[in-house]
């Protein structure tokens, strides 16, 4: 396709023409024309991220009828996100009939887990100062808090020692767990410059020239769409997608290829016998560092005559003056 291939020569009579209107000279000579076109690749990777873990269930007490292991089916089980317009949306799936005794997961099956209120460093926020080491007064001053001695901080009297018995698994390690899969999808955005625009050029206007799908959800890549590249496209998206494979423990949903590009023109002319050298940017061929030769208007014309004239008077009175 033509849109996602090397930029077109640019329309030298269009380019005339933009240039003679605003220079207001009609004899403008093009000298040369070449395209500076800034042209970026972007690849837009949707990448699914799956997770097993085991979390605390109530025992059935009964055994269970046709056990599930999920880990069997980890790509398998279809799960559509709570809230689709998050940025990283997510589901979860609970597997009843994955239920079995097993490792608590609360303390890892030692029995005992950090506690609740200190969070296993064995002090909490001084209660008098409430952790800011001072107590202010009336005066508007404060002073060293009594209580923590400045420190902020005071022994957890939950603990004492940072950890408490287990209460889900009643202090045992063991507990009775069912398997959860954790889904969540995210948007991965990668770019590359493929031509840069030149320095003296702000970059307006970027528009899409093509957007294809080039990698489906069975990971096959869309050769017909890479082949319709030009080499420097086809090169930058090539390094794109080797350096940035799919993380583990995730699967590419799709591959999305955009090309970009903001049209800049480069161009050498000759205006009223002054060379110059701009740049045309944007589809409306929008001047970048030129310098307008304007004709003089008929008004600007005859202050000029009657300036040099009064000028020329001055001098000669000055003469006679002198003589």
């Amino acid at each position: 396709m033509d849109a996602i291939a090397a930029s077109a020569a640019p329309d030298s009579s269009r380019v005339r023409g933009r240039l003679s209107a605003i220079m207001r000279d009609d004899r403008i000579e093009v000298l040369d024309v070449h395209d500076e076109s800034m042209r970026r690749v972007r690849i837009e990777t949707s990448v699914e991220f799956r997770s097993l873990s085991r979390v605390l269930a109530e025992d059935p007490g009964v055994p269970i009828d046709q056990p599930r292991d999920l880990e069997r089916v980890f790509w398998d089980v279809a799960l559509e996100p709570v809230d689709a317009f998050l940025d990283e949306p997510r589901a979860q799936l609970d597997e009843p009939k994955s239920g079995a005794i097993t490792e608590c997961p609360t303390c890892l099956g030692n029995g005992e887990a950090p506690c609740d209120k200190c969070g296993g460093t064995t002090r909490v926020n001084c209660e008098s100062c409430r952790g800011h080491g001072a107590i202010p007064d009336k005066r508007g001053s404060s002073s060293i808090c009594k209580f923590c001695q400045g420190q902020k901080f005071q022994p957890c009297r939950a603990c004492k020692v940072g950890t408490l018995p287990c209460k889900p698994c009643n202090k045992t390690g063991r507990a009775y767990t069912v398997q959860r899969l954790i889904v969540k999808w995210h948007t991965r955005k990668e770019s590359r410059v493929v031509a840069e625009a030149p320095p003296e050029v702000s970059v307006q206007g970027v528009g899409v020239v093509a957007e294809r799908v080039v990698r489906n959800e069975q990971g096959a890549l869309a050769s017909e769409h890479l082949a319709e590249l030009d080499a420097p496209l086809r090169a930058a998206v090539d390094a794109l997608l080797a350096e940035h494979p799919a993380p583990e423990q995730s699967k590419i949903k799709t591959q999305t290829l955009i090309v970009e590009r903001a049209p800049v023109i480069a161009v050498r002319f000759r205006s009223r016998g002054k060379e110059q050298r701009a740049w045309l940017v944007g589809d409306a061929l929008e001047p970048v560092g030129l310098e307008p030769s304007v004709p003089m208007s008929t008004y600007a014309l005859i202050a000029a005559v009657l300036l040099i004239g009064a000028a020329a008077a001055l001098l000669a009175s000055m003469r006679h003056g002198a003589g």
